[in-house]
């Protein structure tokens, strides 16, 4: 359940009118507050600072002129938004428009126009001209000015910020940023407990050639297939091992983050451990249904546990870079530098056990984790392949695959 609320949470964080919405709410009950207080304390405030004493019709004037500008500078932090996404989209790829997406910027621009349009029209409809009476909540008013002057303030940073996060270099950065923060949260990574082992056999199972005891895993039941199409964004690992626990049973993973399933795929080989368990084909297809859950899939590919996904980000840009359209060898030796960097720090992490046991340390589920050779060749030995014709990239490709050996 942590992984699918964590999920959703970046999916939620992540969006454009987070942000805003917040910003919304917090003008909407802003404005009102200062209405009330406007309303207790006005005629103090205006007998001390007389200069801020208007008329209705001055009040009304100010705040339609705030809404108005507002909502022109609003369409203008869009189009230039969409501009910026429109130039992420042809030179490094669809794909890393979400490292657009996710700038904080952008949100707290779009947030602040907004909720200050919002904040001067609330505050607009609170005053009143009737006869002899009128209210004019001009400490409200005062507020009002000032969130225009952030808000002008706001659109010269964004345009600043904007102009830095179009560059190739800024791009690079923050994919390399995900990238050593998927390995920092998947190395190691845990579901249940790890199996107890020696350092010789930790080596063995970290090159994958050790294999459990047949009498370890007991019988095959069966194998259980996906229902659903679509990539897997992430595994609820805690619910895959109380899935295991409650069956009381063995499930050998024979998926990842990242691979792409469709109705009908094995999800996952059963054994029964070391007792002999019966179960119904009823019970078979309820088990696939409930595994089948424990799986976050979705449209597209996501680096919250899909390393390789991190990975290839960095190679699509170095490979667009290598493109005779674009031909930028300087971009795709930063890219080069950046996987180099990230692999070092990956081939120094340890490497889990795929035998994970649970609290009582039975075994209950194997998970083989991505290998170092696969992040390896399916990173620098991709860009390797594309650079034949840069010497300058193909050298320094060549040097960092060196380094491995």
């Amino acid at each position: 359940m942590y992984t699918r609320l964590l999920n959703i949470w970046e999916n939620f964080r992540d969006s454009f009118w987070f942000v805003p919405a917040i910003l919304m709410i917090t003008a909407t009950v802003g404005a009102y507050s200062m209405v009330s207080l406007d309303s207790k304390v006005d005629s103090a405030i205006v007998n001390a600072f007389p200069i801020i004493k208007m008329s209705p019709p001055a009040a009304r004037s100010i705040l339609s002129s705030i809404v108005g500008a507002m909502i022109s500078a609003t369409g203008v932090v869009f189009s230039m938004t969409i501009v910026a996404l429109s130039l992420a989209s042809s030179q490094f790829g669809s794909r890393l428009i979400r490292t657009y997406r996710g700038r904080k910027s952008t949100h707290f621009t779009l947030g602040i126009f907004v909720s200050t349009s919002l904040y001067c029209i609330l505050v607009l409809a609170c005053i009143r001209e009737v006869n002899d009476f009128f209210f004019v909540p001009a400490l409200a008013v005062g507020v009002g000015i000032v969130l225009t002057v952030i808000c002008l303030a706001t659109l010269i940073y964004y345009i600043h910020d904007m102009s830095y996060a179009i560059q190739a270099s800024s791009v690079i950065d923050k994919s390399a940023d995900d990238l050593n923060a998927s390995i920092k949260r998947l190395f190691p990574t845990k579901i249940g407990g790890q199996v107890k082992q020696s350092s010789e056999e930790a080596e063995a199972v970290a090159n994958s050639a050790m294999q459990p005891a047949e009498e370890t895993l007991g019988e095959e039941l069966w194998k259980s297939e996906c229902d659903r199409v679509g990539y897997i964004q992430a595994i609820e690992d805690e619910s895959v091992m109380s899935l295991a626990a409650e069956h009381d049973i063995v499930v050998r993973l024979l998926i990842q983050p990242g691979d792409f399933v469709y109705e009908g795929l094995p999800l996952s080989v059963v054994y029964a451990g070391q007792k002999q368990i019966e179960l119904d084909d009823e019970a078979k297809t309820q088990f696939s249904k409930e595994l089948c859950n424990c799986l976050i899939i979705g449209n597209n590919r996501t680096p919250t546990q899909d390393i390789r996904y991190a990975f290839n980000e960095l190679v699509e840009v170095a490979v667009r870079a290598l493109s005779p359209g674009i031909n930028d060898p300087f971009t795709a030796i930063n890219c080069v530098d950046q996987i180099h960097a990230a692999l070092h720090e990956m081939k120094r992490c340890v490497t889990p056990s795929p035998y994970r046991v649970d609290e009582d340390g039975i075994m209950r589920v194997i998970a083989q984790p991505v290998a170092f050779e696969i992040c390896l060749e399916s990173s620098l030995g991709v860009i390797a392949h594309y650079a034949q014709e840069s010497p300058m990239v193909k050298a320094r490709v060549e040097m960092a695959m060196a380094s491995f050996k």
